[in-house]
């Protein structure tokens, strides 16, 4: 039958589950005549029928036993679909069962012997994902739940699968050469017909809707009004769970309402890692924009020494969503192909007690962040690339900060821990039975928040003014307090707090920014104007400059070279220098910081005057009070 439908535009349309709903009755049973004479013909049967409102199992295995004519005509259906019209068959076969027959040769080692015979019969279902890379879906009952297995094609699970299930559909099992002719003829048709299966790993969303993969046969459906767990039915996507994947427990459903939901949560990682409570709230909105697998997420970075708990943390925020099967954080490696590979098998990257990272690293970790797709040469081949896509959450673990590049210092949000002031430490296992007895009643408390901070989404996305790179989740921050009932507002001060902490410290190793901070304090001392005055004005001065306040905020417009000339000069024999010799070099220095400046509350722009450039600064000075070594 998969290969009639490859080649039969009508049979393929009607058996579509997305078409069933308007399939006549006449067509059907024209159909149900071609599913006759296939392999399988009584799982198959059902499968053509069940997604049509009127469909009755005991009434279609009843008019597939009573069919007792031969397979039905081109003919037939061309009273029935339009594309018998253009057929590239029309007036070669007198009917579509031909087509299934056509392809096949008498040696069971080929493509379409017992491989076609399991995939005809249903016991496997290939499909093509949204990287067009070739899958197997498996679908059986077990404890009285429907499960189904994904398993993409060159893997190992794939291989075993396609062996064992074409043994059972009878002949000899299909060598690897003819794995490979069959699985070649399914991505032609498949990329030919423009036909796309989506797979998901661990969350998948359909609209406003989400679903998390517990483990096999269990998902959890989240919407505005609630959430409940299902069996992996059909209309459920598929999810394909990677290398090393664990199972959740299944999850408790909360008594109360969102405010008291984030309380309970708040409470759990007060009571577990003696979070502060800006901390916590912080940690369980990481938890629900995790959630949404199309948005742009934080990289998370757990900073601490030795002792302070960092790594188990980071061990449990993962765990929330994506488990592994044994202890501890499953690392991927640095090179961008490391974690290429790795996004395929996991939701989650993590990176435990890492001492740096390279500008390679860096950039690929902010493509992780907000979605990206890299072509990278294949393995052993010169001519062919290969598309990887790269869209995943990243935790970091390190002693001190790494995540200090500018450009993915914006993407990153730093939790500072440290040792317990009573010397007292849990042991990692210990932490770990903690979590587990805790655990289904926080899955639930956080799905019922996910549902109260779908409903109160809406509502956010339509205020103005938001100003940080990483929007989706400070909506959804501010979603989760909304739905607490907290004023608007209230998580942009939290996690505005929190980023401001991020670029001072980052600031107090970064030598220019520190000049750059003591120069502006400089520039605060300089005698004000009433008002901004015009840039031809400016440009006529001695020093090119102009300070001027607006309300709180201090102002300064001036000139490149002004500003250099309140930096240190540099040694000139000093290749190295972090302090710029030109105003060409200052301009890509100030570009590299901007980020840092901004988060700490330095807006710096530049705008264009004729062949040269303008700078300015806003600032408040409270600002540059507490920067040490920039006097």
């Amino acid at each position: 039958f998969e290969l009639i439908q490859g080649e039969c535009a009508a049979v393929r349309w009607a058996a579509n589950p997305a078409n069933q709903p308007k399939v006549s009755e006449p067509y059907w049973r024209g159909l149900l005549g071609i599913v006759k004479h296939c392999v399988g013909a009584e799982g198959l049967a059902h499968q053509v029928s069940k997604h049509h409102p009127d469909y009755d199992p005991t009434d279609t295995a009843s008019k597939l036993d009573a069919w007792g004519a031969g397979p039905t005509t081109c003919a037939e259906f061309g009273g029935h679909s339009p594309a018998c019209a253009g057929c590239k068959h029309r007036g070669k076969i007198k009917s579509p069962i031909l087509l299934g027959r056509a392809n096949q040769q008498p040696n069971q080692d080929a493509p379409a012997g017992a491989l076609a015979a399991a995939v005809g019969s249903g016991a496997v279902r290939p499909i093509v994902d949204q990287d067009g890379v070739l899958n197997y879906v498996e679908t059986y009952e077990k404890d009285g739940h429907t499960l189904r297995q994904v398993v993409r094609s060159g893997t190992s699970g794939a291989n075993d699968l396609i062996l064992t299930t074409a043994a059972a559909s009878g002949g000899k099992a299909p060598s690897q050469q003819a794995i490979a002719m069959f699985e070649a003829q399914l991505r032609t048709r498949a990329k030919r017909a423009g036909e796309v299966t989506p797979v998901a790993l661990r969350v998948a969303q359909d609209g406003e809707t989400r679903f998390v993969d517990l483990g096999p046969g269990r998902i959890v459906r989240i919407t505005s009004q609630g959430w409940e767990q299902i069996d992996e039915s059909d209309g459920v996507p598929l999810f394909r769970r990677g290398a090393g994947a664990g199972e959740l427990p299944d999850p408790i459903h909360f008594d109360g309402d969102a405010r008291a939901a984030l309380a309970h949560c708040v409470r759990h990682y007060s009571e577990l890692f003696q979070a502060p409570t800006d901390q916590a709230v912080v940690r369980v909105a990481v938890a629900l924009d995790r959630l949404d697998p199309e948005t742009t997420h934080p990289v998370c970075e757990y900073v601490g020494p030795a002792g302070s708990g960092k790594s188990t943390a980071a061990e449990h925020d993962v765990g929330l969503i994506d488990p592994p099967s044994k202890k501890g954080l499953r690392t991927c490696g640095f090179k961008t192909e490391d974690i290429a590979a790795a996004a395929a098998q996991q939701y989650v990257l993590s990176m435990d007690n890492v001492s740096r990272f390279d500008k390679a690293t860096a950039d690929t970790l902010c493509m992780s962040a907000t979605g990206g797709t890299l072509t990278v040469r294949k393995l052993y081949e010169q001519a062919e690339t290969a598309a990887l896509h790269l869209h995943r959450p990243v935790t970091v673990t390190a002693v001190s900060p790494v995540c200090t590049q500018p450009d993915l210092q914006t993407r990153t949000l730093r939790f500072e821990f440290r040792p317990s002031q009573s010397g007292e430490v849990l042991s990692e296992d210990e932490i770990r039975a903690m979590t587990a007895e805790r655990l289904p009643g926080l899955l639930g408390a956080l799905y019922s928040l996910k549902a109260a901070t779908l409903r109160a989404s809406p509502e956010v996305r339509q205020r103005k003014g938001w100003k940080h790179r990483l929007i989706t989740f400070d909506q959804t921050g501010e979603a989760m307090l909304t739905a607490a009932g907290y004023a608007p507002g209230t998580f942009l001060k939290i996690v505005g707090t929190l980023r401001e902490s991020m670029a001072r410290r980052s600031a107090s190793g970064d030598v220019f920014l520190l000049k750059v901070c003591a120069a502006l304090k400089v520039v605060q001392s300089w005698s004000k104007d009433d008002e901004e005055p015009p840039t031809g004005q400016l440009m006529k001065r001695p020093r090119p400059a102009a300070v001027f306040s607006t309300g709180d905020v201090l102002s300064a417009v001036m000139r490149p070279n002004v500003l250099l000339g309140l930096l240190p000069r540099p040694d000139p024999w000093e290749r190295e220098s972090p302090i710029p010799k030109t105003e060409r070099a200052l301009m890509d220095a100030l570009r590299r910081v901007q980020p840092t400046l901004q988060a700490m509350g330095v807006l710096c722009r530049e705008s264009p005057y004729g062949t040269r450039q303008v700078l300015r600064f806003d600032w408040r000075p409270s600002d540059l009070d507490d920067m040490e070594g920039a006097t």
